[in-house]
């Protein structure tokens, strides 16, 4: 097998996996955010919107934009651990004003750490540093 063979056969066995935000685009009631995983950012933003099968319970109901997303982790268990380590960090931050500016102060926080949780493995071992996107139409909140 060729080595460009075996690197896009190791590449489609373990797709780049990104951490992502969601916020309600509704304007009518208080704005939710979400946050999850996935290697099919468009996929899965799909799913959640009910355009296809498989949205999270939670998302139900709403319809959803992409504020921002992470990407760089090595691995799905990377991945998993930011998002929880993302989810549990805004928690600190729960009736402290706008959703979406808790979940980026959050995120702030999670950044500066060595690592997203005591277990993980650090981000100077990932073999891309991790990189965070703004969506169009995404303003860095003031933190």
């Amino acid at each position: 097998m060729s080595t460009a063979a075996a690197t896009a056969t190791a590449t489609d066995l373990n797709p780049p996996w990104n951490c992502y935000l969601l916020v309600t685009t509704n304007t009518l009631g208080p704005q939710k955010t979400y946050v999850g995983i996935t290697p099919d950012l468009d996929r899965r933003l799909r799913q959640h919107n009910g355009e296809q099968s498989g949205g999270a319970a939670a998302t139900r109901g709403h319809s959803w934009r992409r504020a921002a997303y992470v990407r760089g982790f090595p691995n799905h268990t990377a991945a998993l651990q930011f998002e929880w380590a993302w989810k549990h960090r805004t928690k600190h931050y729960k009736g402290r004003g706008d959703p979406l500016v808790r979940r980026f102060k959050a995120l702030q926080e999670l950044l500066t750490d060595s690592r997203p949780t005591a277990s993980a493995i650090p981000y100077s071992e990932y073999l891309t540093p991790l990189e965070v996107i703004l969506e169009e139409g995404t303003e860095l909140p003031t933190l």
